[in-house]
């Protein structure tokens, strides 16, 4: 009682109508022209600089070329970019327009930003000229300035060619051990040397277009944010180390009179020179995205943190409140004992005497004991701006996960948000009858995401609901083909059409799909078949709790019931040869660009190898578990076809994981 009356004191303005969360944007399918890697080959290889040359072998800039090209058609293919949110797109574009002005690109119309589904900070540029950026380094951006400058930044490691220099002298032996001096120190001196220049050019750049280096440093100030968080996540690190980056302080150290010499001869510039409306919307769509990012990645931690973070800014906002109960939910499915622990510090550190000072050792206080700014990557400064500082004035409001559930859930009821009801019965599984009171609550509205799921679970029919079949999907066969000293990647992504023949006969009731084939229809259920098949080959570690998919995230059973399923198999494979030839780039790209249909065909030759593994998703009431059958160096014949070995292999894998054994 007390913890409601608290909340209606803290929560005066009740919402009058059901509120909705916003889950983020639905993955839309590239057109297959874009997915032509051979086009992104030639154009990189076409702006291979010349003086790099005649460094190495063209068969070696071809390589590099490939490899750039194939990573980045495969980024765009499995949805990883948004093609769907053009006002992101093209307000980022807008702004690296006036920086290509300014550092003499403007004519490179390779060079474009691409807007990544990842909840991480983060930024780079590729030799494609294509710089990417995540969801989670927009809404961290605090000017148009801000974002310029980490644009910039990548701009500038375009021109000064870091990208084909580091592959140049890697193939050069650079980098290899010497007596004093480990690769792995040289390559860490090399990038760190190259991340300073491309700041000092960076701050030319942003200077030069007219904007404020307020954005360069306030891109830093996040990198330091994020560096002191780093420092708190284990009890053995005391000092941020310098592995590929240098150390923010540095950074800001190293542009300081770069910085004041390029003021006093363009001026100090301004924070917003294409729109100073539009960054606000971004950065709010942006916080959607990142959150869907994180918990669909099973990164709930992330996720907590960064939508109570957010929370604090827009107390009535019912996607935040959503996104903390469903993260908690989650974190404490896989180990019960959580419930228990102190809500986002039980797994951090801190220093006796303050950052970096003094003895580490868990934190033994509370979250709202202090306000603990560095957990939440945010600033000491930012307390003034916190609408809901409440939570660490007076007494805690919440000190556990379970209270912090709790406190929520009340929330959620006040703001009348439907599925936070479905995430409290959800988290009621193991007392049917508490449960089976607020799936009815969920019922009782129209607007709901997962109502059929939810009725199935009511009626106690969340396995009969399923119809009892297994679907076969063939993920990935990847070739590993070494010629020479070097290794070239094919994947089964050129319609391979007798591997996707054969693999379909391993399937009795022909419930088979080839994962590449709905990418263009349907890249939505295609990214949740991606996932599925990551989650099929995690081991997680449960405490007081048998793995039940649909308990963990109703989706799991949505794709079941979507495909009339029970189960599904995924299958991935290795294949490793070597073929010989020539050191030519012809030879090169006869192998680049050959098909698996070619090596499995083959009927004589030398002793061949690879790798089988088959996962499994299972939901039914006896055998809700996922399994694995992992099988590597298995031999092809010399004479016959490898199809046959291969299809023998995957049909024992299978075998397995049919048993009805535990």
């Amino acid at each position: 009682m007390r913890v409601l009356i608290l909340i209606f004191c803290l929560f005066p303005i009740l919402a009058s109508s059901q509120s909705q969360v916003n889950f983020g944007k639905k993955y839309t399918s590239f057109k297959d022209s874009i997915f032509s890697y051979e086009t992104f080959r030639e154009g990189i290889y076409n702006r291979i600089p010349k003086e790099y040359r005649g460094e190495i072998t063209d068969r070696s800039l071809m390589r590099y070329s490939n490899n750039a090209a194939q990573n980045f058609s495969q980024f765009l293919k499995e949805g990883l970019i948004y093609n769907n949110w053009p006002l992101a797109s093209e307000y980022l574009n807008k702004i690296l327009d006036v920086l290509k002005k300014s550092s003499g690109l403007e004519k490179k119309d390779n060079i474009k930003v691409y807007i990544t589904r990842d909840g991480h900070p983060n930024a780079f540029m590729t030799p494609s000229g294509a710089i990417f950026i995540t969801v989670g380094m927009l809404n961290e951006m605090k000017y148009e300035s801000s974002l310029a400058g980490v644009l910039s930044h990548e701009l500038a490691h375009y021109q000064l060619n870091h990208n084909i220099e580091s592959f140049v002298k890697e193939v050069q032996g650079d980098f290899e051990p010497r007596i004093f001096f480990s690769s792995e120190k040289a390559i860490s001196k090399y990038s760190i040397e190259n991340e300073l220049d491309a700041d000092r050019l960076a701050a030319q750049y942003l200077i030069k277009s007219g904007y404020s280096s307020e954005g360069l440093l306030d891109a830093f100030s996040l990198s330091k944010r994020l560096e002191n968080k780093e420092l708190l996540i284990d009890g053995y690190t005391y000092k941020v180390q310098e592995s590929t980056h240098p150390h923010s302080e540095k950074r800001i150290s190293s542009l300081k009179n770069i910085i004041s010499r390029l003021e006093n001869k363009h001026g100090t510039g301004k924070n917003f020179i294409v729109d100073n409306s539009t960054l606000e919307i971004i950065k709010q769509e942006s916080k959607y995205e990142q959150l869907n990012a994180f918990l669909s990645s099973y990164n709930y931690q992330a996720c907590l943190e960064s939508a109570f973070k957010y929370h604090v800014y827009d107390l009535e906002n019912p996607t935040y409140v959503y996104y903390v109960m469903e993260s908690i939910r989650r974190l404490c499915y896989f180990n019960v004992d959580q419930w228990k622990e102190k809500f986002i510090v039980d797994k951090y550190y801190e220093f006796s005497e303050g950052l970096g000072e003094g003895s580490k050792n868990r934190i033994n206080g509370g979250f709202f004991d202090k306000f603990r700014h560095h957990l939440l990557c945010l600033d000491e400064s930012d307390f003034a701006r916190i609408e809901a500082k409440f939570y660490w004035e007076d007494e805690s409001k919440f000190e556990t996960y379970e209270q912090a559930f709790q406190f929520f859930f009340e929330i959620s009821k006040l703001l009348d948000i439907p599925e936070c009801y479905l995430s409290n019965a959800l988290s009621l599984s193991f007392d049917p009858s508490k449960m089976n009171i607020w799936l009815e609550k969920y019922l009782s509205y129209d607007s709901i995401v997962y109502k059929t799921y939810a009725k199935s679970l009511l009626t106690g029919n969340i396995f009969s609901d399923l119809e009892e079949s297994t679907l076969l999907v063939f993920d990935n066969l990847i070739g590993i083909i070494k010629q020479g000293p070097d290794y070239v990647l094919i994947k089964n992504d050129r319609n391979d059409t007798d591997l996707k023949k054969r693999v379909g006969e391993l399937s009795d009731s022909n419930n088979y799909l080839y994962l590449n084939d709905i990418k263009a229809d349907d890249l939505d259920d295609y990214i949740k078949f991606i996932d599925a098949d990551k989650f099929s080959f995690q081991g997680f570690l449960l405490i007081g709790n048998k793995l039940k998919l649909h308990e963990l995230d109703p989706d799991f059973w949505m794709l079941f019931k979507k495909y009339g399923i029970n189960k599904i198999q995924f299958i991935n494979c290795i294949y490793k040869d070597k073929v010989k030839g020539k050191y030519t780039i012809e030879s090169y790209l006869k192998v680049a660009d050959s098909k698996i249909d070619d090596y499995f065909n083959m009927t004589t030759g030398k002793k061949r190898e690879f790798s089988v593994f088959v996962t499994q998703l299972a939901m039914d009431s006896d055998d809700n578990l996922t399994k694995r059958y992992f099988s590597t160096d298995i031999s092809f014949p010399k004479e016959g076809s490898g199809f046959n070995e291969l299809i023998k292999e995957l049909k024992q894998g299978i075998m397995i994981l049919n048993k009805t054994e535990k």
